[in-house]
């Protein structure tokens, strides 16, 4: 048995989303963020790739996790990339031997 209760849903117009507090109660281990952010699309009506779950609290000793998500209007934002930070390996060209 799931289930899922949204404690807060607070409007941020300045980012174009929705910030959910929620508690989810499951028998087992701890949701993954797929399975939280498709159970939080069912309960607010949102789609679920608009959704980013930021975190997952388990509590110690019992069924319950608090959850943190944000529901984004349009697209979700991308990561952005460290400054300084290295090409990969493979994007290198390999050494020439002599």
């Amino acid at each position: 048995m799931q289930e899922l209760k949204i404690i807060s849903d607070k409007r941020n117009e300045l980012l174009a989303r929705r910030e959910i507090k929620a508690t989810f109660t499951k028998v087992g281990a701890t949701p993954s963020n797929a399975e939280t952010a498709k159970e939080i699309a069912k309960a607010a009506g949102a789609a679920e790739d608009k959704i980013v779950v930021e975190h997952v609290f388990q509590k110690y000793g019992t069924q319950n996790s608090e959850i943190i998500a944000k529901i984004y209007d349009k697209e979700v934002p991308k990561k952005k990339e460290k400054k300084g930070a290295a090409a990969p390996a493979d994007a290198a060209a390999p050494a020439e031997k002599k």
